[in-house]
């Protein structure tokens, strides 16, 4: 949000922003930490090398992961912790959609690898609407880290879904192996 505000609208990729605008990306991060935040988040939300492809960024997603962290490390110093964000993959699962849960996996291992060599102090896995793919997710950030993991679920409003729903899901995801679970980009 705080991108798009600033003037880059949605049709580019707000990664690739680490690496052709890092004043920017810097100056988000500080006024993050001026307004007290203890934690911030990379830039690097869609930065798993399917989502890329479509903007022709997928041979930089190393590139990119990376410097996001160390972006973020160098503005938060030791005032506030880094947490690497990963996001979905831009596409539904199969077999409702195109993409394997194998191909997700190895995605998001890719990318997780990447923020992993920056050394974050944390993993937050956001905005997931499908548990299938947040569990492929929290599978490849558990093969290259030990890292503490926050995942959180995202519930969309659906007309006459019981909350309970919501509830359920996050009871059985916090048995995965993660730190914390939550919610976030919900109503």
């Amino acid at each position: 949000s705080e991108i798009y505000r600033r003037g880059v609208f949605i049709n580019r990729a707000f990664e690739e922003l680490v690496l052709t605008s890092p004043a920017m990306i810097r100056d988000i991060h500080a006024s993050y930490i001026k307004a007290g935040a203890d934690v911030i988040t990379t830039n690097s939300f869609g930065g798993n090398p399917i989502r890329m492809k479509e903007f022709g960024l997928d041979e930089r997603t190393e590139e990119m992961n990376r410097t996001a962290v160390l972006l973020a490390k160098e503005e938060a110093g030791d005032r506030a912790f880094v947490a690497a964000s990963i996001g979905p993959i831009g596409h539904r699962l199969a077999p409702v959609g195109r993409i394997s849960p194998g191909e997700a996996f190895r995605a998001f291992q890719t990318q997780a690898s990447a923020l992993e060599a920056a050394e974050p102090d944390l993993f937050i896995l956001e905005t997931f609407y499908d548990e299938r793919e947040l569990w492929q997710a929290v599978r490849a950030v558990r093969t290259v880290s030990k890292r503490p993991v926050v995942a959180c679920l995202s519930f969309p409003p659906r007309r006459g879904e019981p909350p309970e729903g919501a509830a359920e899901a996050l009871i059985r995801v916090s048995g995965w192996p993660i730190d914390v679970v939550g919610t976030n980009c919900a109503a």
